[in-house]
């Protein structure tokens, strides 16, 4: 039976510190208590949305994982650095790993700009309480993976993966991402791949992909301390390299970045070719919601095509969104000119002529002696 995780906290009286206790994670805190609610809220779900894609025990490893978090930063270099014995920690968050994995706390700082690393190191602790040696590709494409964007954005990791994986001098191919270790590969040419990697496990297309994750992750649980890799293994005597290889190139190949689209759909537009501009920028709002740019185009395209509701709507949203709103004016006056809504595009001109003189003022002067 799946426990309740919500977060339940104690009051005692200690100094400064707030001990926490839930279902999965035992929480000491030291702090005013302020601004903490996104903190808590990644440990009351983050088990639950790393196990629906690993599916251990939803029970937890048998013991609640560590978990200090501060609102003061030298408290926390302090208590990091005692607890290591070593210099001040670089970083906001650690993972503290020690040979008994139960005692392997993470330490954070509480901060908006430290929740990502947060949750990569509250998942380096996740994978490490059941498979004693996860491979290099699993622990940092994963830590990646699970890291919690606005829905306005698509993941950052995309745009430099893609790039590097279309290069051949910087590619790393299947079989060289499973031997790879921590030192093989410098971090900006290793994370990027090791996300998309594990991306392609996740989310490909074909089940007899995804099967070699799921597969192999039961082997790795059930012979955690063993001395050889079950992920190579496994893919050296199950896995036809050829396919595989291939089934992940075209995966790559078909990931379509915000910013590749956006350039795709105004290449479209400007060729003419207005119905394979409007499935592009239609395709970057469904990854960015608020995007302008591609609202703004989308009424260029219906304006094309003489639909000016259409139009007029579009060119609304990207106003709404942040479009620059004299442009958006003087776009919302020509297509009530074309509908011979005449009135109406005068309020629009004057208010692209008002806000852009430079830009429009002549412009709306001319189309204004036009109108009947």
């Amino acid at each position: 039976m799946k426990k309740n995780i919500k977060l339940t906290f104690l009051f005692l009286f200690l100094p400064c510190y707030l001990f926490g206790q839930a279902s999965l994670y035992e929480i000491k805190y030291n702090g005013s208590g302020s601004g903490t609610s996104e903190f808590f809220k990644i440990l009351d779900t983050c088990y639950t949305r790393f196990n629906n894609v690993f599916h251990f025990d939803e029970d937890g490893p048998g013991f609640k994982y560590p978990v200090s978090l501060f609102t003061d930063v030298d408290a926390y270099k302090a208590y990091v650095t005692e607890k290591t014995g070593t210099a001040e920690p670089k970083s906001e968050t650690v993972f503290l790993r020690y040979s008994a994995i139960s005692r392997s706390e993470v330490a954070a700082v509480v901060s908006a700009e430290n929740k990502n690393t947060f949750i990569r190191q509250l998942f380096i602790q996740y994978i490490y309480s059941f498979i004693a040696a996860p491979p290099a590709w699993l622990v940092n494409g994963f830590s990646l993976y699970f890291e919690q964007y606005p829905d306005l954005y698509e993941s950052p990791w995309l745009e430099p993966a893609k790039s590097l994986y279309l290069n051949e001098n910087k590619r790393i191919p299947v079989t060289l991402m499973l031997e790879a270790t921590k030192d093989t590969y410098t971090s900006d040419v290793f994370l990027p791949q090791a996300w998309l990697f594990v991306s392609f496990l996740v989310e490909g297309p074909y089940s007899r992909n995804s099967r070699f994750l799921y597969d192999t992750l039961q082997i790795a649980v059930n012979e955690s301390y063993s001395d050889e890799d079950p992920f190579i293994n496994y893919y050296e005597k199950w896995i036809d390299d050829e396919q595989f290889q291939k089934d992940y190139d075209s995966f790559v190949r078909n990931l379509h970045s915000v910013k590749e689209d956006l350039s795709a759909g105004i290449n479209a537009y400007s060729e003419k070719r207005i119905q394979d501009a409007v499935v592009l920028f239609k395709r970057v709002l469904d990854v960015q919601l608020e995007n302008y740019t591609a609202a703004y185009y989308l009424a260029l395209c219906a304006y094309s095509q003489k639909n000016y509701k259409e139009a007029d709507s579009w060119y609304k949203k990207a106003m709404h969104y942040g479009a620059d709103p004299a442009l958006v004016n003087w776009g919302l006056g020509a297509c009530a000119y074309a509908d011979k809504r005449y009135e109406e595009g005068k309020v629009y001109l004057l208010k692209a002529k008002q806000l852009d003189e430079a830009s429009y003022g002549k412009r709306v002067d001319d189309l204004i002696m036009q109108m009947p």
